[in-house]
């Protein structure tokens, strides 16, 4: 997954190589790709609410992602929920 770049945009664009996988990287490109929200919101919703965020290595502490497909699925259904 190293080959793949940082989406920096709630549209998917993707800069430079295509990858298999839409991945954004850290908590701010998580935060902008939420809709713009802060980085304590989209930490918050990931602990309170189960956001897929994934990090790389075993700790808490390691670098986070998620698969834009993924944060798009999990948003459609707290809309149907109506969180």
């Amino acid at each position: 997954m190293t080959d793949c770049p940082h989406i920096d945009r709630p549209t998917g664009e993707i800069r430079g190589k295509v990858c298999p996988l839409e991945v954004v990287w850290g908590w701010q490109g998580i935060a902008e790709l939420l809709g713009d929200v802060s980085v304590d919101t989209a930490r918050r919703w990931e602990r309170k609410y189960g956001l897929p965020v994934r990090r790389l290595g075993e700790d808490d502490q390691g670098p986070v992602y998620i698969l834009v497909k993924e944060c798009r699925e999990w948003l459609g259904a707290c809309q149907k929920r109506g969180d």
